[in-house]
């Protein structure tokens, strides 16, 4: 559930495939689906190009279990992770002038005063993103992933996983105060900014901003190396041998990851590229 600054929007039209990708294997024909991980529920029906690639997939691939991540045991243990037992910590980490400026943040969005009094930077900056996409009406209950992974265990389609739920949970979990304090220092960079408003990531999904998407994760890895690194492209490497695995069997896969894990020169799509996968955007509705 990271990341979700990915975007800027455009004046293009909405695109009948938003974010999709299929990928002629040796055996079989696959789908690479980016994903935004919460929603709004005027975001439905999603376009129908998206559900072709969700028919014709006998195997639906998330980043992780996210049913397990939405239980009260990963609540509690995350809560548990996040308490900061230094007195200032967060201040001392941001500087004045930052601190201050996530203050100000709280207060214009209407957040309780003491909300990342006494938590670690990577829960402040994770509150503070999942808070603002909620109080405009996007819920994780109807993302992208979460959407397919209902329709698939409904239809009785295996589910698959690139990640354990513990490696997903350490990646905050565990995250090292440096990278904690970069990835709050990025959200706080981009909180005025039109990518952050909720409405512009949307609609730049809607569009397949892909340029967009892109210029922003660049930014991120030159501004944020650390963070970016964690978050993005640390995991695209873990996760490319299992994808070039999947993509050269005979069983159809829809893979759904966070849009913005396709971007860019270390983004999955360029990976796979590189390694003679024929890859084309869906941008007509089949």
């Amino acid at each position: 559930m990271l990341c979700l600054w990915l975007i800027g929007v455009n004046a293009a039209a909405q695109s009948p495939a938003p974010f999709l990708w299929k990928i002629d294997g040796p055996q079989a024909t696959h789908y690479l689906l980016g994903s935004v991980h919460l929603l709004p529920p005027s975001i439905y029906p999603l376009p129908s190009a998206l559900d072709h690639a969700y028919t014709a997939s006998d195997v639906v691939v998330l980043e992780t279990d996210i049913e397990a991540i939405g239980s009260a045991d990963v609540a509690r243990r995350t809560l548990q992770a996040a308490i900061d037992p230094t007195a200032g910590g967060l201040r001392a980490a941001l500087g004045a002038r930052a601190y201050a400026q996530l203050g100000q943040l709280i207060e214009a969005r209407g957040l309780p005063p003491t909300l990342c009094d006494r938590v670690k930077a990577w829960f402040c900056a994770m509150t503070l993103e999942v808070m603002l996409y909620q109080q405009n009406g996007f819920s994780p209950a109807l993302g992208i992933d979460q959407h397919y992974a209902d329709r698939a265990r409904n239809d009785g389609k295996p589910l698959r996983w690139l990640e354990p739920l513990e490696d997903h949970l350490a990646l905050l979990t565990q995250m090292p105060d440096a990278a904690g304090t970069a990835y709050l220092l990025a959200t706080l960079d981009n909180a005025n900014e039109d990518e952050a408003d909720p409405a512009t990531l949307l609609r730049a999904w809607q569009n397949s901003d892909t340029a967009f998407m892109r210029e922003q994760t660049e930014q991120m890895r030159r501004e944020h190396p650390q963070a970016y690194a964690r978050l993005l492209g640390d995991r695209n490497r873990a996760w490319l041998p299992q994808l070039i695995t999947l993509f050269e069997a005979s069983t159809p896969a829809l893979v759904i990851v966070g849009a913005a894990h396709l971007s860019g020169d270390e983004g999955l799509v360029a990976q796979l590229t590189r390694r003679d996968f024929r890859i084309q955007s869906v941008m007509q509705s089949p």
